[in-house]
């Protein structure tokens, strides 16, 4: 681990997914190597339960901070951030099973399968807009019809919701056929 050799006061990367994070506590890293000077771990990649996070966060302090992206939507599309980890009410909890509200420029809908709006904390398919959103798939004209729509919206295939606060929340993966925990 880097931070046994060096000061390193940020993580952040594809393996840094929400069980890479986990182990860090899991395996008592934070009790056999100094990681104070830790200032933020940066997670996505999928949804973290608030029990194990509000768990890292009582051993390593709140320097947690999530992402939601995709390839098409490069870099992020949703963001938790550090003060969004602050838990001092149910409420707070919730929110930690979030991955935050869009970043500014990006555009979110939450749609049923005829592309209808659905109403906050019901669950449909995650529909992104923005100027960091492609517009197209390069020579594909078939999977650009049918992965975006006309008012230029590019359809993500994961599911979630949207309280009524804006934070996103994803319950599936797209492609996947189980529930992400």
């Amino acid at each position: 681990m880097c931070c046994i050799f060096f000061t390193v006061t940020f993580l952040l990367g594809s393996i840094n997914c929400p069980y890479s994070t986990i182990y860090l506590v899991d395996l008592g890293l934070e009790k056999k190597y100094n990681l104070s000077s830790l200032s933020v771990v940066f997670y996505g990649a999928s949804p973290m339960s608030p029990a194990k996070l509000e768990n890292l966060q009582n051993k390593m302090g709140n320097i947690f901070v999530q992402g939601y992206g995709a390839t098409e939507a490069w870099p992020l599309i949703t963001m938790l951030g550090k003060s969004d980890h602050i838990i001092n009410t149910d409420e707070d909890r919730t929110r930690l099973s979030s991955a935050g509200k869009p970043v500014p420029g990006v555009e979110i809908r939450i749609v049923d399968e005829q592309g209808n709006d659905v109403a906050s904390g019901q669950t449909g398919e995650i529909w992104i807009r923005g100027a960091s959103v492609i517009k197209r798939y390069h020579k594909a004209p078939k999977e650009t019809a049918e992965g975006f729509t006309e008012g230029g919206f590019w359809k993500s295939g994961d599911m979630g919701y949207m309280d009524n606060k804006g934070h996103v929340a994803e319950k599936y993966w797209k492609g996947l056929e189980q529930k992400v925990h």
